[in-house]
């Protein structure tokens, strides 16, 4: 009999140490789940989740955008650098679906814009600090990231800084008729940015002057009040255009 007792005893011993391997399972159907959702993402049309992988990178390069600022010059330089490698290979798969779908110089254009929008979105959110941000190092580090990152477009020729309105090129190139920056903050950016990029060759570990960046925010929230004067200006001269409308018609 207590033979028998001590043999049960040892026959359960492998059932209580199953638990402690459970994980093996999980990742298994994780594996399983990975290949399955991504098994087609190799051409990139394929899906994770759900997802397509143009959306997942699109998402990826705003994020990587948004976490960019580093006081460490050297972190600084190689965020920024992953930011615009990430953003033209977005602009490339843009651009080479819209050349599939037969789309002119002009197309490809409107194409890398629409690419290019979450990097300004995220370049934006970064200038734009709070309040209890700007006038600390934290708030300033950001608002020089964010314009060394639209610096460093403007240097791979993807934005044309150089006329009047700030334009998107697909090639980098000034033989294609560029598309229009979106109107609002980040056409008021890419115009002050040119002010506040730091001068080559700079050695300093300060990428940009403290007070041009502040001036940036402050460009910006300028524009955007001026807009939105002039768009009540505007319904108030419609307003009274058909006032007057009517009585001349009476």
């Amino acid at each position: 009999g207590r033979w028998r007792r001590q043999g049960r005893r040892l026959g359960r011993r492998p059932q209580q140490s199953r638990p402690r391997h459970g994980g093996g399972d999980g990742s298994a159907a994780v594996a399983r789940g990975g290949a399955d959702d991504g098994g087609d993402g190799g051409g990139g049309g394929g899906s994770v989740g759900g997802v397509g992988t143009h959306d997942l990178l699109r998402e990826l390069t705003a994020h990587i955008a948004s976490v960019s600022p580093s006081r460490a010059p050297y972190m600084l330089r190689q965020n920024i650098a992953l930011v615009i490698k990430l953003t033209r290979r977005l602009i490339d798969t843009s651009v080479a679906a819209a050349e599939a779908r037969g789309a002119d110089a002009a197309g490809l254009d409107e194409a890398a814009a629409v690419a290019l929008q979450p990097v300004l979105e995220a370049a934006i959110a970064l200038i734009l600090v709070g309040p209890k941000l700007e006038k600390l190092e934290e708030g300033r580090t950001m608002r020089s990231c964010a314009v060394q990152i639209l610096g460093a477009l403007a240097m791979s020729g993807t934005l044309d800084l150089g006329g009047s309105i700030p334009l998107v090129r697909h090639a980098g190139l000034c033989d294609s008729p560029g598309h229009p920056v979106a109107q609002g903050d980040a056409q008021y950016m890419c115009i002050g940015v040119m002010t506040c990029l730091m001068e080559p060759g700079a050695t300093t570990g300060k990428p940009l002057h403290a007070a041009a960046a502040s001036l940036l925010g402050l460009a910006l929230a300028q524009g955007a009040a001026r807009d939105h004067t002039r768009g009540e200006e505007g319904e108030e001269d419609d307003a009274g255009m058909d006032t007057g409308a009517g009585d001349a018609s009476g």
